[in-house]
């Protein structure tokens, strides 16, 4: 299996790191010039999975329908869509992800939640009764 994840703003070659709309994080634009950039160093023309990394409740990634058409049509492409979350509000992220559908179909297929025993704070449990 070949997996890349995006987040951040991501720098291309003859870009400035700033000042260009389209730079940041997860825009359909940027999330196509990472793609492009993980398949050139991972020497492949092919991913198996591509995941958005780091989901919050907050994540534009929730709430971007234009953002949800492209990763379903690269979804139709024969890569699968998920999500990575970590820290404290996990299971409200992993909630709204899920639920998301576009054409009747789910969005997301696979997450990568962070879960600590030692941490008394719900981290991701209880949305595992949700998916």
């Amino acid at each position: 299996m070949i997996a890349t994840k995006l987040y951040g703003d991501m720098p291309f070659e003859g870009q400035p790191e700033s000042g260009w709309p389209n730079a940041g994080k997860l825009s359909a634009v940027n999330i196509r010039r990472s793609i492009d950039a993980s398949l050139k160093r991972l020497q492949t023309d092919h991913l198996d999975l591509y995941q958005i990394h780091s989901l919050t409740p907050e994540s534009t990634a929730l709430t971007d329908p234009v953002l949800h058409r492209h990763l379903a049509d690269l979804g139709a492409r024969g890569v699968s869509i998920g999500v990575s979350t970590s820290g404290p509000r996990q299971a409200d992220a992993i909630r709204a992800a899920i639920a998301i559908e576009v054409d009747g179909l789910p969005l997301f297929h696979s997450v990568q939640a962070t879960w600590n025993p030692l941490d008394s704070a719900d981290s991701c449990g209880s949305a595992a009764g949700a998916a």
